[in-house]
């Protein structure tokens, strides 16, 4: 090539990069613009997940903001009265490309849905039907944009619904979370179920009879504090504090899931000698921990998981199901705690919440010797003498208090009847455990909104004489569980984005950690019920397979879950993921030795080359990077359902969003036909 073709060849490139750049910018600045608020006072426009309205029979319900629209309504919210039920959800649906799309649901009851003001399905299962069935919609041509959207319900308290669409290059799929917003500028009543949130979360059902209630959380074990919490900090501790014990790096109060107490004169002292023990002074970190390692410990507690649901400064989760925070863990926690608590929590705390991970041994060493130098214990005062007198006082001031209603102090969790009234919209709210405490009762000291939100859900059950008891639900008993275990603390699921949206505050903290983000950021769980069959997802939970993925940083931990649990996570998303009545067409057996020869090249270089990213079996991948790299392929039949398979190498990303795995679309040329 003469120089001249040489430079007319880079006038030629250069103007197809810029007129590439120009569309680009161009594309964003209408996203951007779409996105935001007409008068332009940078409220983002559209925001994830729909409104959803629920009212019974008699109008009366309740507004929450929903991710998918996935619901199976038995057992009935404890908010509406048995029997007819209208649902509706309004925002959004985002269509990533021009083309024809059809809606269709998998439901009981009757369903509506309008699309730009158009009804695109109108229908009702069989009245004689005891089962979910399939209404399909019309096929509409629409353009990329987002389309107002309107799907009304109406049914019993005992139906269900589930939204699908098939699309351009796709078939019957659920409508996922990236692609139903509703507007930003609209007012949303969140009030009510931000009430039902912290109601569990507070335990207020311990001491409380509250409609509808489930059994209230486990709260920690009394019986082995000794020797393992400092006394200065359980005086602190007790010491009644303003609204919230921290913040978060948002600014938002803390919520304090223990009430506060009024204690008269020597009984805080009193409990807060008896629950510390016979706790060793105060002391520094063992010099035994060098440099080395306790930049371990560090890189351990930044990067395996633990501020998926810890707090760390400004690092990490606060939320209503998170763990303790960490920041000055030293100062609560003595050394000889935190390494036996990494190696057997059940040992110290029967009713821990606290996953197990595997950790080696010098591992929770290092990890230990770092939560060390977390704070520093604060040095108590001369204590009175530990003596059975002393004991007696402190097991009775339990009682008086309250804490045996949440608290094991002897063998037995807690069982005995709410010592305490009903809560019901008459309530004498103005003195009760939402504000300060006093003498009567202990104080949550609730910032004004939450407590509003408290008091809304309250008014809104049904009375306990006439509630419709829900029984046995897996479903509904697996959303809760996986909400109690903060499993989307970790895990990106529909719309919440796990510890991902976190990872880049640790690397700004963190600069030398950037490179090894992808590697920190665990599996999504988007579709996770419809990928894996029934035995490998209670597996994958229960952490009773092999590890996939050894190159993450990240690991996942081992819940001290009953096979009840289990299986009732298990139920809760396969119900919400699976697509029903869908089966991969099996091959011919005169067939399948082809198509067996075929695929051993269609792995490699000379194929698809997923070999370049995935192990199989004994084959490594030896150059992929760490955002590229994905899990060990061999034996994928036993843990993959085919007709995900099929529907995830097509479009990766229509699954989880931005993800690096390419779709396969161009054939391999020779290879059958």
């Amino acid at each position: 090539m003469t120089s001249l073709a040489r430079a007319a060849h880079r006038r030629r490139h250069c103007r197809w990069l810029l007129a590439i750049t120009l569309t680009l910018h161009c594309l964003s600045s209408v996203t951007s613009a779409q996105d935001r608020d007409e008068d332009d006072d940078e409220r983002p426009r559209f925001l994830p997940m729909l409104v959803a309205e629920y009212r019974d029979g008699k109008g009366l319900g309740f507004q929450r903001l929903e991710d998918v629209v996935s619901q199976r309504f038995e057992p009935l919210d404890p908010r509406l009265n048995p029997g007819s039920l209208h649902v509706t959800w309004s925002g959004r649906l985002l269509t990533p490309e021009e083309g024809p799309y059809r809606l269709s649901v998998h439901g009981l009851g009757q369903v509506r849905v309008t699309l730009n003001d158009h009804v695109v399905l109108d229908g009702a299962t069989p009245a004689t039907a005891a089962a979910p069935t399939w209404i399909e919609g019309d096929e509409i041509s629409l353009p990329f944009g987002r389309h107002p959207l309107v799907i009304e319900y109406r049914g019993s308290h005992q139906g269900a619904i589930s939204l699908y669409w098939s699309g351009p290059k796709f078939s019957r799929e659920p409508v996922a979370a990236q692609f139903l917003l509703h507007d930003g500028g609209r007012t949303i009543d969140n009030h009510s179920q931000r009430g039902a949130e912290l109601v569990h979360a507070l335990r207020c059902a311990s001491c409380h009879r509250i409609t509808g209630a489930s059994a209230p959380l486990a709260a920690p074990d009394l019986r082995h504090t000794g020797g393992a919490l400092h006394e200065g900090w359980v005086r602190d501790w007790l010491q009644p504090h303003a609204t919230g014990d921290s913040s978060d790096p948002g600014g938002a109060t803390r919520i304090r899931r223990m009430p506060q107490f009024a204690w008269r004169e020597g009984e805080l002292d009193t409990l807060a000698r008896v629950l510390a023990g016979e706790t060793a002074a105060p002391s520094k970190p063992s010099s035994t921990a060098d440099a080395e390692q306790l930049e371990a410990g560090k890189t351990l507690v930044h990067t395996v998981g633990c501020l998926a649901c810890h707090q760390l400064g400004s690092l990490g989760a606060a939320g209503l199901f998170s763990g303790g925070e960490l920041t000055h863990i030293a100062a609560k926690r003595t050394p000889d705690f935190l390494q036996r608590w990494l190696q057997a929590p059940e040992s110290l705390n029967a009713d821990h919440r606290m996953p197990l991970f595997p950790l080696s041994s010098k591992e929770r060493s290092q990890v230990a010797a770092y939560l060390q130098t977390l704070g520093q214990p604060a040095l108590a005062a001369k204590s009175a003498p530990l003596d059975d007198s002393l004991r007696t006082r402190g097991a009775q001031l339990l009682a008086a208090k309250g804490c045996v209603q949440c608290h094991r102090v002897s063998g037995a969790r807690p069982s005995a009847p709410p010592s305490r009234s009903a809560l019901t919209a008459d309530s004498n709210w103005e003195d009760s455990c939402l504000g300060a405490p006093t003498a009567k009762h202990p104080g949550y000291q609730l910032p004004a909104p939450d407590a509003g939100a408290v008091r809304t859900y309250i008014g809104q059950l049904k009375p306990l004489a006439n509630a419709v008891q829900p029984g046995p639900a897996p479903v509904a008993e697996g959303a809760q569980l996986m909400a109690e275990h903060n499993c989307t603390g970790c895990h990106q699921r529909n719309g919440s984005p796990g510890i991902g949206a976190n990872l880049n505050d640790i690397a700004a903290a963190h600069p030398d950690w950037a490179n090894r983000l992808p590697a920190m950021r665990p599996p999504s769980l988007n579709s996770v019920g419809d990928k894996l069959h029934d035995e490998a997802l209670r597996r994958a939970i229960g952490r009773d397979a092999p590890r996939r993925r050894d190159w993450l940083d990240v690991r996942m931990p081992r819940f001290a879950l009953s096979d009840h649990e289990l299986n009732a996570i298990v139920a809760h998303l396969v119900q919400q993921d699976r697509i029903p009545g869908q089966a991969a067409t099996p091959e011919p057996e005169s067939s399948a030795e082809l198509l067996r020869i075929a695929g051993r090249r269609l792995v490699t270089a000379d194929g698809f080359g997923c070999t370049s990213c995935h192990a199989v079996g004994k084959v490594k991948p030896s150059k992929a990077p760490i955002n590229a790299a994905g899990p060990d392929l061999a034996m994928l039949e036993q843990r993959i359902r085919r007709e995900w398979f099929d529907r995830w190498v097509r479009n990766p990303a229509r699954i989880v969003p931005r993800m690096e795995m390419p779709s396969v679309q161009t054939p391999i040329r020779g290879m059958l036909h």
